[in-house]
């Protein structure tokens, strides 16, 4: 599933998740849950979301994005 970022909320359809279900996407979510440094109101939803209804992140904790924006590559 992909969630672009500009959209405030997360869609209604991902709220109809089963225990039976994973879910793989980008959401654009952020929480600290899953490795963020700031929580956003998508990944607020999503970590609220995935408490009522006993879901988890299967993350180690690491960052799910780099940023290479600000990387700068030196060329001899």
């Amino acid at each position: 599933m992909y969630h672009p970022p500009n959209q405030k909320s997360l869609p209604d359809n991902l709220l109809d998740i089963s225990e039976s279900n994973l879910l793989v996407g980008d959401l654009n979510a952020k929480h600290s849950s899953w490795g963020s440094v700031i929580n956003n109101k998508r990944g607020v939803e999503l970590h609220n979301l995935m408490d009522d209804s006993a879901h988890l992140a299967l993350n180690d904790g690491s960052p799910t994005y780099s940023s290479h924006s600000y990387s700068k590559c030196k060329v001899s």
